[in-house]
C-alpha cells in the first residue's frame, strides 16, 4: 500500500514551515524554509520525480532561505514542487511549494 504524507494532516510541529507559498519569482527574494532538524538534506523535487535542488544544511541550522534556483544555477518555472527532508535520526517531512516565474 502507498502512503501519501500529503494525505495525513500533520500538526503545526510536524509540518514543515514554508513562506511565502507560493513563491513569486522575482517579486520574492526568497522562500523561507524551517521547522525541519538541524543536519537535515533538503530535496526540492518536480511531481514526476525529477530532481531540481539538493541542500544539505550543517549541523546547527535547522531553517534556510532557497533562491529559487535549482543545482545549476537556474532559475525554476512556474508549477508545484514537492519538498522534502531526510535526517538520520529524526522523521523525514514533505511539504509542496507553489513557485510562479513571472
Amino acid at each position: 500500500i502507498l502512503h501519501i504524507p500529503f494525505a495525513d494532516n500533520p500538526s503545526k510541529k510536524e509540518s514543515l514551515y514554508i513562506s511565502p507559498n507560493p513563491f513569486i519569482i522575482p517579486e520574492d527574494e526568497g522562500v523561507m524554509i524551517k521547522n525541519f532538524p538541524a543536519g537535515s538534506t533538503i530535496k526540492i523535487i518536480t511531481i514526476s520525480g525529477f530532481l531540481i535542488k539538493e541542500i544539505k544544511t550543517p549541523s546547527d541550522q535547522s531553517q534556510i532561505i532557497w533562491d529559487g534556483k535549482d543545482n545549476k544555477g537556474n532559475l525554476v518555472g512556474t508549477a508545484i514542487y514537492l519538498l522534502g527532508t531526510h535526517h538520520p535520526i529524526e522523521h523525514n517531512k514533505m511539504a509542496k511549494i507553489a513557485v510562479i516565474r513571472k
